[in-house]
């Protein structure tokens, strides 16, 4: 017991970072899915450490949660109790042992030492996200184990982007575009409406562009269009294959009567409003640009967690209710520019090497985002990657989630520090 409380004393006062460290060879922290992950676990010991080995974890999980009131019981035993869907993914689980004793010598090197070591991103990983009611997480755990003693561990979270490279989807490089009109009576019994049209000149955007929207308004009206409003929503969809209560115990779905069920969750990420000087009457055009800030990629390859993107406009009428109408959006990370935001970074070294999955053609007319038939976004490469170090990783706005999905008994938790970097490309002309 006498050592046990000494360990404790002395890892209390040593910092996991003067005896222990994870550095990642890309600075960045960002890897694409289906490369790998490679560093070193860095040790510094001024006096001999005893040690039955040195691991690293690589871990890659989704996981969803949310509190909901649902049905429970069959027949006169049915009763409202509050439930909760969860759902989990292991995409990655896997340990590495960087060093053990080759003797009965069971001590640490002196000085520096250290230890290099590489995983694999399953091809199929989806990014790196976190949302209100899951996220997907990625993280790295190094641990020396002490017999007798404390482990002494240090754990980093890292990102994983998909390689969506917007040129591979036919429908980016489309417009979209959607109307609506609002029929009002004035005084008199005069009737006359309002009609917009909002329009974009294609789909598909990087992170750090503009949406160049283009507003039509037929006004056949006396009514004033006093401004317009662009809100640039996350759509972000949670379904749990799993049920329990409040405190944990598992129910089954035949208990609750129903199947896995889906939550969604919209989030403005970026709203942009002009008021008109002069009320505006008649007809007439309006051009704004939308900037998109640095998120998460749309993903649909995560059976349990996936993420869209819309535009909606509002048409501010005075003394009514707005006007409002929507267009579906894809954000990607190769932007359809051609070659001139590419990159003289090499291809990301990539594990795998089969074909790109078949991307299918939708009507321009249609607002709805492709879906490949696999599950997947492609995301080998065509071409090289974008140079990040140009375009910047920027980390995402927190407050696009204010309130943080958590699992105080889930061990993976990265630091608290940590939060996923998405690219971000400054200078977009």
């Amino acid at each position: 017991m006498t050592a046990l409380l000494e360990a404790k004393k002395l890892l209390q006062s040593v910092q996991p970072n003067d005896l222990l460290r994870i550095i990642l060879d890309n600075p960045n922290g960002w890897y694409f899915a289906g490369g790998q992950v490679t560093g070193r676990v860095v040790i510094r010991t001024k006096e001999a450490v005893k040690s039955n080995g040195v691991h690293i974890h690589f871990k890659g999980a989704a996981k969803a949660s949310w509190g909901t009131t649902e049905t429970v019981g069959e027949g006169h035993r049915q009763m409202k109790r509050q439930v909760r869907r969860n759902g989990e993914i292991m995409y990655a689980n896997e340990e590495l042992c960087v060093w053990k004793p080759q003797s009965s010598d069971k001590h640490l090197p002196l000085n520096e030492t250290i230890f290099p070591f590489n995983f694999v991103i399953p091809l199929n990983a989806p990014p790196t996200f976190e949302g209100t009611h899951g996220h997907i997480r990625y993280t790295l755990k190094a641990v020396i184990d002490r017999p007798w003693f404390l482990d002494c561990k240090q754990q980093i979270g890292f990102t994983v982007l998909p390689y969506i490279d917007l040129k591979l989807f036919p429908s980016s490089t489309e417009p979209v575009k959607a109307e609506a009109q609002k029929a009002f009576t004035a005084l008199l019994g005069r009737t006359g409406h309002v009609k917009a049209i909002v329009a974009t000149n294609k789909r598909g955007y990087v992170p750090g562009e503009k949406i160049e929207l283009n507003v039509q308004i037929l006004n056949v009206t006396e009514k004033k269009v006093n401004a317009i409003e662009c809100q640039l929503i996350q759509h972000a969809h949670y379904t749990g294959t799993s049920i329990s209560d409040y405190k944990g115990n598992p129910l089954s779905l035949s208990q609750v009567g129903g199947v896995s069920q889906v939550t969604s969750t919209e989030t403005i990420i970026g709203n942009a409003r002009h008021d008109f000087e002069h009320s505006m009457k008649g007809n007439f055009t309006y051009k704004h640009l939308v900037p998109i800030p640095p998120v998460v990629p749309s993903f649909n390859n995560c059976p349990i967690i996936n993420v869209n993107y819309s535009l909606k406009v509002f048409i501010v009428i005075k003394n009514q209710d707005p006007i409002a109408l929507q267009l579906s959006i894809i954000i990607g990370t190769i932007p359809t520019q051609p070659e001139t935001l590419e990159a003289s970074l090499p291809p990301p070294q990539l594990a795998y090497n089969p074909i790109p999955p078949p991307i299918p053609e939708q009507p321009s007319s249609s607002n709805e985002v492709e879906i490949n038939p696999n599950g997947l976004y492609p995301i080998l490469p065509t071409a090289p990657p974008p140079d990040y170090d140009a375009a910047q990783l920027c980390v995402a706005d927190s407050s696009v989630n204010v309130k943080r999905f958590s699992t105080a008994t889930d061990s993976s938790e990265p630091p608290p520090e940590y939060q996923p970097k998405y690219p971000f490309y400054m200078d977009f002309h």
